[in-house]
């Protein structure tokens, strides 16, 4: 990725002030503060517009749009973010598990970013949706970590890692990941399929996501929740007014490069 990273206008969108020096501390605040403030959204997919991953467009479009996006948006721009403050970062890739066994051998359609400091690897996420990590988590593995929401581990299984999250009493696995060197190709390889390939419920679903102090609010199509403490509370919006304020109020978004999005929130209603 080419492109040089804007540092002042990213900090100014997730409303960084501190000195950036290339320390643990800042990567914990730069973390929360990603989530917090720039919401996981899949408006390009569902309206049919391309996702593009070169450094330009996401900047454009995360920062300078004040938009939100996906797995390799999110994690591509913080990996840059993290390299240009002086990190050593990089992007891995990784099989989610919704709702799957961990045996299953899924594709590699998420992104997330490794970190080597003082002899220690992290492992970052700011873009995994409502499970989305909020801090960074040491890679090491069967020792509980909390987050400024949920707890989470790593499991080693021969020669990959599972991330799991402390949910509802149990623990559920979210995705398994490998150390290997991943390049920008892959990413976009695993783009195009995501975003546009009809069984992709990126493309027929909206999923909206973010976190806040102490509870996560997601939008799924037409259906609102906020998740506290295990407890959620859910509304069903029947007006793309309401949907419409719920993104920017709520998600921190605009909607004015969206010329098409009326319609489309009027057809999720009315299948909902």
């Amino acid at each position: 990725m080419n492109s040089i990273i804007d540092l002042k206008a990213y900090f100014n969108r997730i409303g960084y002030k501190d000195e950036a020096k290339p320390e643990l501390e800042t990567i914990k605040k730069l973390h929360l503060l990603h989530t917090q403030s720039i919401p996981f959204e899949n408006l390009n997919p569902l309206l049919g517009i391309p996702v593009e991953l070169d450094l330009t467009s996401i900047q454009n479009k995360i920062i300078h749009q004040k938009r939100g996006g996906y797995c390799f948006e999110h994690n591509l721009l913080f990996t840059e973010v993290l390299k240009a403050i002086g990190f050593n970062a990089r992007p891995l890739a990784a099989r989610v598990f919704s709702n799957r066994h961990e045996s299953d051998i899924t594709a590699k359609s998420h992104a997330l970013v490794l970190i080597e400091l003082n002899h220690k690897k992290y492992i970052a996420d700011t873009g995994f949706g409502g499970q989305s990590l909020t801090a960074p988590l040491q890679l090491i593995k069967d020792i509980t970590q909390p987050t400024p929401h949920e707890n989470y581990r790593i499991i080693k299984r021969e020669d990959y890692f599972i991330l799991q999250v402390y949910l509802k009493g149990g623990w559920k696995t979210l995705y398994r990941f490998t150390l290997q060197k991943r390049y920008l190709i892959d990413f976009k390889v695993a783009n195009w399929y995501t975003s546009t390939h009809p069984s992709s419920h990126f493309t027929y679903n909206l999923t909206v996501a973010i976190a806040k102090k102490g509870e996560r609010h997601t939008l799924r199509n037409n259906i609102y929740r906020i998740h506290n403490n295990n407890t959620t509370v859910k509304e069903k919006l029947n007006s793309i007014q309401a949907i419409q304020k719920l993104l920017i109020e709520v998600f921190n978004l605009s909607l004015t490069h969206l010329p098409a999005l009326d319609e489309k929130l009027t057809s999720l209603i009315e299948e909902n």
